[in-house]
């Protein structure tokens, strides 16, 4: 692992009030002045164009599933090119459930903390809503184009990246830079040492360490590949999925010069690697799930239902199986006994 080398074309310029650069608001840190309004407006007029174009995404995948999420027992799912945001009951997912509102562009990002959902749009801005209350939503941010990925720190914070290659944090409404990538963002993790991994679209994974102040490093690849989903261990280490075979890694060791284990491959693209009991860990993509159990070394491949193309999953509480979400709208339940098996 060596220190990633920033120099290339420079970041556009952040929209914040009296800040000249995105270094300016990072050495500033939780003092940074606030946001701009006509400037975040401005910022989401710029997007425009990757909004349209994220639209068109969505209008040839049938405008299906965006982004899922779950709070408590709720499914929370984005869909339709205007963001439609669904409240549901991942039992009985058929009811329809009740709708909170539409974010009024595509969703590809859900972020669910406590009784509150954020979303994160093709049009760059991040939106909040109260679960349960009227379908009324403020804006928290703005990135200068599409969001790719919202996650939620060790502290709380809600931290969001964009395709303008900025990975920011927003608390009441302030926004504070914690890492950024010239090439734009696909996704993004946070880990419970306060460390960002972030994966770009040349393929590269950065690491910055908690507090900044010093240069990323670049995790050591045997060749760059698209990383398209990633997600944290209880333990703090990682788990990425890349390249079009799927496969899946495990990083223990994030200092200079280490190398992750393979946990094995998924056999396509996988869109999402998700977390379950009992140290397991799901990649969902195509028409399968993988499921390997960490503990006892074993891999289990579940076949989804015959059409159906999965792009999205989460795992439900209290051991309540795997949704899994296709892209255009189907839905399947993988049940724990089927985890299990």
């Amino acid at each position: 692992m060596t220190p990633f080398d920033a120099t290339g074309p420079a970041l556009p310029a952040w929209p914040i009030a009296d800040r000249g650069s995105p270094d300016a608001a990072d050495a500033a840190g939780d003092d940074v002045a606030d946001v701009d309004v006509a400037a975040v407006a401005a910022a989401a007029d710029v997007a425009a164009d990757d909004a349209a174009a994220d639209d068109v995404v969505a209008r040839l995948a049938g405008c299906g599933i965006g982004a899922i999420a779950v709070s408590g027992s709720q499914l929370v799912v984005a869909s339709g090119s205007m963001g439609c945001l669904r409240v549901t009951d991942p039992a009985d997912p058929d009811a329809g459930g009740r709708v909170l509102g539409a974010h009024g562009s595509y969703v590809p990002a859900l972020l669910a903390r406590g009784g509150a959902l954020f979303s994160g749009g093709s049009d760059g801005r991040i939106l909040a809503w109260r679960l349960g209350a009227d379908n009324l939503s403020v804006v928290v941010g703005a990135h200068r184009a599409g969001v790719a990925a919202m996650v939620a720190t060790a502290d709380g914070d809600v931290v969001s990246a964009g395709h303008d290659g900025y990975v920011m944090s927003w608390r009441k409404g302030t926004p504070r830079l914690l890492a950024s990538h010239r090439r734009g963002v696909r996704v993004a993790a946070a880990l419970a040492s306060g460390a960002l991994v972030v994966a770009g679209r040349d393929g590269a994974l950065l690491c910055w360490r908690s507090g900044g102040g010093e240069r990323p490093v670049e995790l050591r690849q045997r060749c760059r590949e698209a990383t398209l989903a990633m997600t944290p261990l209880p333990s703090g280490e990682l788990v990425t999925a890349t390249g079009h075979f799927g496969v899946v890694r495990r990083w223990r060791d994030l200092s200079p010069g280490g190398w992750p284990d393979e946990i094995g491959v998924h056999g396509g693209w996988v869109l999402a690697v998700v977390i379950l009991d009992g140290g397991r860990v799901a990649a969902v993509g195509g028409d399968h799930v993988t499921v390997w159990d960490l503990r006892a070394g074993r891999e289990q491949r579940i076949p989804l239902d015959p059409g159906m193309h999965a792009t999205k999953a989460v795992a439900l509480p209290a051991g309540g199986g795997l949704a899994v979400l296709g892209s255009c709208g189907s839905f399947r339940l993988v049940e724990v006994a089927d985890l299990a098996a």
